[in-house]
């Protein structure tokens, strides 16, 4: 059995503080077909692959469009987006510190996997980075433990010993799903959350939880 620790960052609001972006996003593409978006609706979207939340929006706002149209308009106004979009506060200090510690990292989000690696690049995080997983890189999503578990083969790490950080529900089930101890990045843990996460409230705060 390894005795290999893993650590494995959700993107969106996680890794990156990109959830007021992926919001506007989620606004603009149901502007351009006369809908209305809520926060609510949004935050229910969160965590999901994003051919997942296409499919959904298109059944609830009956939207006469195909799946793949969606799908590909979303990913247009997402990519133009993304540029603006900045690492979470504390996420450089916790990437060196289990780095140093020889834990192996991953980053495994609903996103595409070359939006997730040009992001690192762009933010000089790749280096740190051992595995990258899309939502185009495995299949079914998040809440299932596909992706994570992915991430643990890839990688060679025992889920007992590793860790996952997240911002959804849906990617907490993922997590704990497949294994992994789960804390959940949220400034306001009120709402509920499954059994058995942590809370943190900035990235680097996970080293207290780790030492």
């Amino acid at each position: 059995m390894s005795c290999q620790k893993g650590l494995f960052l959700d993107l969106d609001g996680t890794l990156a503080d990109s959830l007021d972006v992926m919001y506007r996003v989620y606004c603009d593409v149901l502007d351009e077909y006369q809908c209305q978006g809520s926060v609510e609706e949004f935050d229910m979207l969160n965590g999901p692959p994003l051919s997942v939340v296409a499919q959904r929006l298109i059944e609830i706002h009956h939207l006469t469009i195909s799946e793949q149209d969606l799908l590909t308009r979303y990913w247009q106004l997402i990519f133009r987006q993304y540029e603006h979009v900045q690492p979470n506060p504390g996420a450089v200090t916790l990437l060196k510190s289990v780095h140093k510690q020889g834990y192996k990292i991953g980053v495994v989000s609903s996103s595409s996997k070359h939006l997730i690696q040009s992001w690192l690049h762009t933010h000089n995080l790749l280096n740190w980075i051992d595995c990258t997983v899309g939502g185009d890189s495995v299949s079914p999503g998040k809440p299932n433990p596909a992706p994570y578990l992915h991430a643990l083969k890839i990688t060679g790490c025992d889920a007992v010993l590793s860790w996952a950080v997240e911002d959804s529900r849906s990617g907490a089930q993922s997590a704990l799903s497949a294994g992994l101890q789960t804390a959940i990045l949220a400034a306001d843990p009120a709402q509920l959350w499954p059994d058995g996460v942590c809370f943190i409230t900035q990235l680097d705060d996970l080293l207290k939880v780790l030492s």
